[in-house]
């Protein structure tokens, strides 16, 4: 059986670095992706997180901030009330 010439062997090899060297490559590049979906998804969640908090504060401001009508008609007691509710909270329960 005869053998390929010593130049076609070099060329078979440099063809199976090229594809080892384009899948390596090409892993590298999904895992990179990969890592930055997760810190989008994490920055996302983070900035989600953060929008909510804002919604509740101006809800809460709507709710006890505007007059004693709003909020008698909404939490069933004042502001004063509800300012020593949420004082007896944060000390007790440490929220």
């Amino acid at each position: 059986m005869a053998r390929l010439p010593l130049s076609a062997r070099r060329g078979r090899r440099n063809a199976t670095f090229l594809n080892l060297t384009n899948s390596i490559m090409l892993v590298y590049y999904y895992v990179w992706f990969m890592f930055a979906l997760d810190y989008k998804r994490k920055y996302w969640q983070i900035e989600r997180i953060i929008k909510i908090r804002d919604l509740r504060g101006e809800n809460l401001y709507r709710l006890i901030g505007e007059s004693d009508a709003m909020c008698i008609s909404q939490l069933r007691m004042d502001r004063t009330t509800f300012h020593i509710l949420c004082e007896m909270v944060r000390d007790v329960s440490c929220l």
